[in-house]
């Protein structure tokens, strides 16, 4: 009896932690920056994307319009041009120091502690 009883007990569980894995808010998806070749992507708890020269990842999290974005963020380490590396640098300190985000349409603002925008980013259509 404990067989049967397990199989379904199982499978419910399986069920309940894709939809868990499968969570989606606001930020879900993946954006361009509006003014370099960076991008952010949100998914299941987790940042990632490139910053115009490595690519880089970290653990996020919301609660309404207020966004906290790991300091334990891996990142590859890519040689590019220094002005790059100088703009793939400021691109992933303007992360580490958003504390806010708005979405207007298809376009995300990450903002700083005192309401200051740290960058501009459009949806990206899959």
């Amino acid at each position: 009896m404990i067989k049967y009883l397990s199989a379904p007990f199982a499978i419910g569980l399986l069920l309940s932690g894709c939809s868990i894995l499968e969570q989606k808010t606001p930020l879900s998806g993946e954006w361009k920056s509006a003014t370099s070749s960076a991008t952010i992507r949100f998914d299941s708890g987790r940042v990632s994307g490139s910053d115009g020269c490595n690519r880089y990842g970290s653990a996020y999290s919301i609660s309404g319009d207020t966004l906290a974005i790991s300091d334990k963020m891996m990142s590859t380490m890519m040689a590019c041009e220094e002005e790059g590396m100088k703009t793939a640098d400021r691109f992933r300190q303007s992360l580490l120091a958003t504390k806010h985000y708005r979405i207007d349409g298809k376009k995300l603002t990450l903002l700083g502690a005192s309401g200051e925008v740290l960058g501009e980013f459009i949806a990206v259509k899959k």
